[in-house]
């Protein structure tokens, strides 16, 4: 009798490691989300590009204003091993070849016309992962067009979710981190719809020039706001301030609903206001005096209201959310300085 129940329990116990070993290998062998993209892009070089793309690096594909099929947009471009020995770092050279192309690999490869040709010959990599090595760098990408199958989808069917919203931040945040630092003129030229959406759903721009780049924001919400209509909701308020001294407001409600806990975002007229770049320029020379680049401000947990800031000083970006009250107080001054500079 205790043979038997020691032959069924090994005969279990055989089962479970065969079918455990089974499924380790199909998730090994599944095509991960995101991967589709990535095979599409290498047929697609390979099937139509031809000789015209020997040599030439593929860029990263983003999302192109075709929705019917929807599509792809990318471009190749050369690596400069300049004449030091050992060999350093590869810069790159600006691309020449540009596509267009489906899941099915299916496309066309056209002349890259750019809109510029003056950019500083910067490395293949954004600085933090270029310091990686290979193989983690391959993991980078796999997450890039993991995230841009998602934001793909949120932007051809313009969603304004919150969902969409995340989707968004979290393939700029990819984007920033892997694709090539002079390249961010030639990608806003591959569709700069797509840029403009992502803009409007998260505030974050693309920096095509110095300008554009984003020097400060302030974020704030609240759970529960007095709305017109006697409705519960809440409100929130973003400002926005650039190098080149352009600012944006945006403020308005969060509507809740049974489908979205969230809220659904009711925005108000935008402010835009250029204030000029010597202000800008004094806003940073605050936020150097105040110190908040070195300050450890850590996160808060608050019930029913959130601040959330962005500083990019000397190429360091850095975030603050929900800062303690020695931190805030900073960013407050900061606010008030801007909000007094309007001209109303």
């Amino acid at each position: 009798m205790i043979k038997k129940i020691l032959k069924i329990i090994l005969w279990i116990v055989g089962i479970v490691v065969i079918l455990f070993i089974g499924l380790m290998i199909a998730v090994s062998v599944w095509p991960k989300e995101g991967g589709e993209i990535k095979t599409a892009q290498h047929d697609f070089r390979m099937a139509n590009c031809g000789m015209a793309a020997t040599g030439e690096i593929p860029g990263f594909a983003i999302p192109a204003a075709t929705t019917t099929p929807q599509k792809y947009e990318m471009f190749f471009y050369r690596l400069s091993f300049g004449d030091q020995v050992p060999v350093a770092k590869p810069k790159v050279q600006v691309p020449g070849i540009a596509g267009e192309f489906d899941l099915k690999g299916i496309g066309s490869c056209q002349i890259f016309k750019p809109g510029t040709t003056t950019i500083s010959y910067s490395d293949r990599y954004a600085p933090e992962a270029g310091k990686l090595p290979l193989s983690d760098i391959d993991s980078k990408i796999d997450d890039y067009y993991l995230s841009l199958s998602r934001v793909a989808n949120s932007y051809w069917t313009n969603d304004q979710t919150y969902a969409a919203k995340n989707n968004a931040n979290d393939f700029f945040d990819q984007f920033l981190y892997l694709t090539e630092p002079g390249f961010k003129p030639f990608y806003h030229q591959l569709n700069p719809d797509f840029w403009k959406w992502i803009e409007k759903i998260t505030g974050r721009r693309l920096a095509v020039t110095a300008a554009d780049e984003l020097l400060y924001s302030s974020k704030s919400s609240y759970g529960l706001c007095s709305r017109p209509d006697g409705a519960d909701g809440g409100c929130y308020t973003e400002l926005y301030l650039y190098r080149g001294g352009e600012f944006i407001e945006k403020s308005g409600f969060l509507i809740y609903s049974s489908t979205s806990s969230r809220g659904i975002r009711s925005e108000e007229p935008i402010i835009d206001r250029q204030l000029g770049e010597n202000f800008a320029n004094l806003v940073a020379q605050k936020i150097k005096d105040a110190g908040l680049m070195e300050k450890d401000c850590p996160l808060g947990l608050i019930m029913d209201a959130g601040w959330d800031y962005e500083i990019n000083l000397n190429g360091v970006t850095k975030i603050f959310r929900n800062p303690p009250s020695e931190c805030k107080d900073e960013f407050d001054k900061i606010d008030k300085l801007i909000e007094g500079w309007l001209p109303f």
